[in-house]
């Protein structure tokens, strides 16, 4: 994944493979594969700020394409976790796309 540019490590460049992965990680990953530009006049979520600056192209790349949704009441919860149930609904959003 690092060869081919789809994924990297921390913000200390650690890959750290052994830890969770953030939805703002996943939503970089996710938009890294499926690569198409983004339309960032779309609404943003109402936890916009707690986005990190790195993930937010992803984001609401995968928000637009209806990839990647949010946890309700418009907010993306970037720092949660994604359970194995959302990442699979992830991946086959993303094959449905391609």
């Amino acid at each position: 994944l690092k060869k081919k540019k789809l994924m990297n490590g921390d913000d200390t460049g650690k890959f750290n493979p052994n830890n969770f992965i953030t939805r703002q990680e996943a939503a970089v990953l996710i938009n890294n594969i499926y690569a198409k530009g983004v339309n960032m006049s779309s609404v943003k979520y109402a936890d916009d700020k707690k986005i990190a600056d790195w993930a937010k192209t992803a984001v609401y790349n995968l928000k637009q394409a209806g990839i990647m949704s949010g946890k309700g009441a418009n907010k993306f919860d970037p720092s949660g976790n994604l359970t194995r149930q959302e990442a699979a609904v992830l991946v086959s959003n993303l094959i449905k796309k391609k």
